[in-house]
């Protein structure tokens, strides 16, 4: 089960996830609780940040041309501030700070080629700290889904752990003899 949530609150991600719009009153229908607890419970996972509630948006369809994906080398001294100062794009709706052959990842839209190359020569390359970028651009979504499986509390427990929070060996069963 991951770490914090019960699994009142699992079943409730779980009706979300199949239909985002469920009332209050039909997820507790569903999970068997009384709608204060459905309401509670939802309210804090939204109040803890545990989900957000939100549309996702084809941008390709509402007049956008360019969907971008950039990818930046940047000196890792600067990592944080540069992170922080592409958030502050309002172009740019998606960063990350990654591993690999790039530092940060970004996700942006724009109505032209002009309007990207634009972003890119006067404002992108004014960061100071960006060595090197890579850019992409999405022509046509095939998938795109912001839910993932949850672990399934009646199948797999949690893991005992440790007061110093090592893993604690499961215990054996003996051997018949």
């Amino acid at each position: 089960m991951p770490q914090g949530l019960k699994i009142e609150e699992i079943k409730i991600l779980r009706c979300l996830r199949e239909d985002a719009r469920m009332s209050v009153s039909d997820i507790a229908a569903k999970t068997g609780m009384p709608i204060s607890t459905a309401r509670h419970r939802l309210n804090r996972m939204l109040k803890d940040g545990i989900m957000e509630v939100g549309a996702l948006i084809d941008p390709l369809k509402i007049g956008y041309q360019i969907w971008a994906i950039f990818e930046i080398q940047v000196e890792l001294k600067k990592i944080d501030d540069i992170a922080k100062r592409l958030a502050e794009e309002d172009k740019l709706y998606f960063i990350g700070i990654t591993t690999g052959h790039y530092d940060i990842w970004a996700a942006g839209i724009f109505k032209s080629n002009d309007d990207l190359l634009e972003f890119i020569a006067n404002r992108l390359a004014r960061i100071d700290g960006i060595k090197n970028t890579s850019t992409a651009s999405i022509l046509k979504l095939v998938k795109r889904e912001m839910a993932f499986e949850l672990a399934s509390p009646e199948i797999e427990p949690p893991t005992a752990q440790a007061p110093n929070g090592a893993k604690r060996p499961r215990p054996r069963r003996a051997k018949a003899s």
